[in-house]
């Protein structure tokens, strides 16, 4: 699995619990029984410093575009959770979609909020490309 995190509203994540966003999501992937084969951080508001293991992305343009970079840089079939760094999701979804699914390579979305508060996790593979609105 490869987990992509937006982080173009990373300027507007409060911390949690004292724990800054990357830090919260990096605490949660540790937890998980199969760790991520890559973490890939994206967006115009990465900070300088990433938590350990986690990588930049070069790739630029809105969220869409770089998520569909990501997804052209992995197998068909490998699973990426792509998730907003600014966004705060339970654990336990973060566990369900990345381990907990006996279709592993099926689309699944999670939605929450209303308009500018939306808020979202999805788990789609290379495959589901075109699925992704413009």
């Amino acid at each position: 699995m490869i987990v992509w995190i937006d982080t173009a509203r990373y300027a507007e994540a409060q911390p949690l619990f004292g724990l800054a966003p990357l830090d919260r999501i990096a605490r949660t992937l540790r937890r998980l029984k199969q760790a991520p084969v890559r973490v890939i951080v994206s967006g115009p508001a990465t900070p300088p410093e990433l938590p350990n293991g986690f990588e930049r992305s070069p790739a630029t343009g809105d969220a869409a575009a770089r998520l569909l970079a990501a997804l052209a840089d992995t197998e068909d079939t490998t699973p990426v959770l792509a998730l907003d760094a600014a966004t705060v999701v339970d654990p336990r979804l973060v566990r369900h979609l990345g381990e907990d699914d006996p279709n592993p390579h099926a689309l699944r979305i999670a939605l929450s909020g209303e308009a500018e508060e939306r808020g979202g996790l999805v788990r789609l593979t290379a495959a589901d490309a075109e699925r992704l609105p413009a």
